[in-house]
This record gives C-alpha cells, sequence and structure tokens, in this order.
C-alpha cells in the first residue's frame, strides 16, 4: 500500500486541532503524512501544530483565502497516492486508514472510497451511513449527482 496524505485546513482551530493531530497519530495504519495548511490563523493554532515533534506532519502557512484554497494547497504539496481530507475540528477513529487500506486492496481498479462516520448532535454520537454500505464508490461524480454519495471529510479517500 502507498502513501495516504491527510490535508487538514486549519484557521483558529486551537482549541481542538491537537485532538484532531492526535486522532491521526493513534492510526493503526502508520504509512501516512499528515499536512495541515494553515489559512492564515491569527490564534494559536501554528504553535499547537509546531508542539509536534513527528516527521510526518507538515505544516505549511499561507495568507487567508478560505478552506478550499488550503486544501487545494494541501493536494498541490501532497506526496501520497491517496488522498484524505479532515477538518481541523474532526476525528478519525483508530482504525480508519486501515479501513481505507484493505477497501484498496480489495479493489484495486477503484478510485475513491467512503465509510460510515458519527455526527454528534446533542451531546450524542450519531452514526450515519452511506448509500454505498460496502464504502466502495464506483463512479463518484454519478453517485455526488445522484445524492447518492456526498464527500465528507474524514470519511472518504480519493485517488
Amino acid at each position: 500500500m502507498s502513501l495516504i496524505s491527510i490535508i487538514v485546513p486549519l484557521y483558529n482551530k486551537e482549541h481542538c486541532i491537537e485532538k484532531t493531530i492526535c486522532s491521526v497519530l493513534n492510526q493503526t495504519y502508520k504509512k501516512y503524512e499528515l499536512v495541515i495548511v494553515d489559512d492564515g490563523s491569527t490564534d494559536n493554532s501554528a504553535s499547537v501544530v509546531k508542539s509536534f515533534q513527528d516527521k510526518r506532519i507538515r505544516y505549511i502557512y499561507k495568507n487567508n483565502e478560505g478552506p478550499s484554497s488550503a486544501r487545494n494547497l494541501g493536494v498541490k504539496n501532497a506526496l501520497g497516492q491517496w488522498i484524505v481530507f479532515l477538518d481541523a475540528d474532526d476525528l478519525l477513529l483508530p482504525h480508519t486508514l486501515e479501513v481505507f487500506c484493505q477497501l484498496i486492496n480489495e479493489h484495486p481498479n477503484i478510485n475513491c472510497f467512503c465509510s460510515n462516520f458519527l455526527v454528534k448532535a446533542n451531546g450524542k454520537n450519531t452514526p450515519f451511513t452511506h448509500f454505498y454500505k460496502k464504502g466502495i464508490v464506483k463512479d463518484a461524480f454519478k453517485s455526488w449527482v445522484f445524492h447518492r454519495f456526498m464527500p465528507r471529510a474524514g470519511a472518504a479517500i480519493f485517488n
């Protein structure tokens, strides 16, 4: 399995970015890079990120242009063949990357996979299940157009 690049756009999330980074560092699958693109934060987000001493973490600073611009810069600088987008206030469950790798190995001709995820509402975690129960998205564009697949940060991987 090749390298996975996890792209995190960051803007003023000093209060939660540490937990997000820890959720990535706690993955059972270890062949990844974490590319954090700071989109002009004005708080101490940069200090929190730089406090981690892990060579898989790359920090990039840019002027504020919004999360899409930050994600695009992250992809441009990514070294991995596979991309996972993760928001700075989201968490990955410990086996997320391992499950994606299993799907990739079992279905080498598929370029996009999705997973279930938990949504926290009213203090309670509620599971969300995609239309694609096994996570295999054969035609991501068509699936998106027909509202069967809505890529969610941390719950999809793209080649």
